[in-house]
């Protein structure tokens, strides 16, 4: 068709329509009108029934997808509706829906008004997919730190079980799949390297299966050199608003199929931090039209503010910035370096010393927020080592309690322990004057030092002869007069106490 023809069908004189455009109608349309009419008339204004409209002409005259779809991804208006709506996921995806009969105008329509329906209660409604239970739902995440708290290493770590299916702190990884990593933090060989060396370092080494699914399926979207370019959202003309770069991932990435996609780190990829609750809720937004568009989990990797960096805060608002991030995340893990904490020596699992937090080799992970099911409760850690600066140990906290009657047994066993590592410090202090020739009494106890350490607390000075009189209960010393008579009183050790404590090794 000429240019004239195509006018007399409906498209208004546009001269600035490109040559390409022109020949895409051309060979589209052919001899038959009412495409043609369709066509023009979206290339013009593109409404939503426009767009419709096409979609479902071309299906009508037997025109493959591929054929149509590059003149309708060249209207700028029907491109700025479809990137915008995230119900499908991409422009491109969504008219390909429309296409195909799979999706009809009144299921585009913004709202319903549709009841539950009297069947509600009868129907088996499947709980929302986990993709490692009590941790990461298939949505929005947000993972927070400070940095050096080692969030992209422990991200790449977590994205190495998701592929492989080992699991995470003991949590099963629900459903494996590839991994994507979305940076605009590494370059691409920066990222390598770490990713390699991850690998090498692992303290239970990947098998060569393993190593295979891993080449496999992990990608990397190196974007660090972009500038201006590769933002989810951004302003234009004091709103917000979402980019193609969202559909143009989605596109890319469909057929793969991630399990899990990471954005590292949030601020690059949001309207940047002068419009903070509007720029993040409308980021995590985007992120929930990728998780739904991809069937996947989408971590974001955030920093936290310097007053949460010192203090060692953990919710769901630690992130830095506003608290919309948190809120429209739909799982939440907070990491911090465990020196950083309140008590930071408290409850450490046996596997962690205090050498190495005071040397800033632990950090501290807790899932503060899961929409989607009950979060896993206990402390998490992960032990990084000086000589293999790339291996991250992931250890598992002590249980915490889930019911009252579990906390007031944990509290009675943790009792129980500290009372072991006194009774044991004491008893070993009473023999070593026994074995000098000295006496102690009750006084004379409470002035030693060092006194016993427990949960990274020293025993209170006030508190000592409350411990001896309950070793003395309990048959582990006893307070007896000397020979001769008369006073002081002095401390003894039992037989049973030096079973227990000399004889038997009790670990502090």
């Amino acid at each position: 068709m000429t240019y004239e023809e195509l006018v007399a069908y409906g498209l208004p004189d546009r001269k600035d329509l490109s040559k390409d455009a022109l020949d895409g109608i051309n060979k589209l349309v052919g001899d038959t009108p009412r495409l043609a009419e369709a066509l023009t008339a979206t290339l013009v204004s593109s409404p939503m029934e426009c767009v419709i409209s096409v979609a479902h002409e071309c299906a009508k005259a037997g025109l493959a997808y591929e054929q149509y779809a590059w003149v309708l991804m060249h209207s700028d208006a029907s491109r700025g509706w479809m990137g915008r709506w995230g119900r499908y996921g991409s422009a491109e995806y969504t008219v390909g829906l429309m296409a195909r009969g799979w999706v009809e105008k009144e299921s585009l329509a913004l709202f319903r008004a549709e009841p539950l329906g009297a069947d509600f209660m009868d129907r088996d409604i499947a709980p929302p997919e986990m993709l490692v239970q009590g941790m990461i739902p298939i949505a929005p995440f947000g993972m927070v730190g400070a940095g050096g708290a080692s969030k992209t290493t422990l991200a790449i770590k977590m994205g190495l079980h998701v592929i492989t299916g080992r699991p995470l702190w003991g949590q099963s990884v629900m459903r494996t799949g590839p991994v994507v990593m979305v940076t605009k933090e590494d370059t691409r060989d920066e990222f390598n390297y770490r990713l390699q060396q991850i690998i090498k370092q692992d303290a239970d080494p990947f098998l060569p299966h393993e190593r295979a699914q891993i080449m496999k399926g992990f990608y990397l979207e190196d974007l660090s050199g972009v500038i201006g370019r590769g933002r989810f959202v951004e302003m234009q003309s004091d709103n917000v608003t979402e980019t193609d770069v969202v559909g143009d991932l989605i596109d890319t990435y469909k057929k793969i199929k991630p399990a899990l996609l990471w954005i590292d780190p949030a601020v690059y990829f949001g309207p940047g931090e002068r419009y903070v609750n509007d720029g993040e809720a409308a980021l995590m937004n985007a992120c929930r039209k990728i998780a739904t568009a991809l069937g996947c989990a989408v971590g974001v990797i955030h920093h936290v503010s310097q007053a949460v960096a010192r203090s060692g805060t953990s919710d769901a608002h630690a992130g830095r910035g506003g608290t919309a991030f948190g809120d429209n995340a739909r799982g939440m893990m907070v990491l911090h370096p465990r020196q950083k904490v309140a008590d930071p020596m408290k409850y450490l699992p046996p596997d962690i010393s205090e050498m190495d937090v005071n040397s800033g080799r632990i950090t501290q992970i807790e899932v503060v927020k899961l929409s989607h099911g009950q979060p896993v409760r206990d402390t998490l850690f992960a032990k990084r080592h000086d000589k293999l600066p790339f291996r991250l140990d992931l250890i598992r906290g002590p249980r915490t309690a889930q019911t009252p009657e579990e906390a007031e047994e944990q509290r009675l066993a943790t009792a129980e322990e500290r009372h072991e590592v006194f009774f044991k410090h004491y008893v070993r202090a009473v023999k070593r004057a026994e074995d000098a020739g000295e006496r102690l009494s009750k006084t004379g106890v409470k002035g030693l030092d060092p006194r016993p350490v427990f949960g990274g607390k020293a025993l209170p000075k006030n508190d000592v002869t409350g411990v001896l009189d309950m070793m003395i209960d309990r048959g582990y010393l006893e307070y007896v007069r000397s020979d001769a008579g008369g006073q002081p009183k002095h401390l003894v050790t039992t037989a049973l106490g030096l079973e227990k404590f000399i004889s038997l090794r009790v670990v502090e």
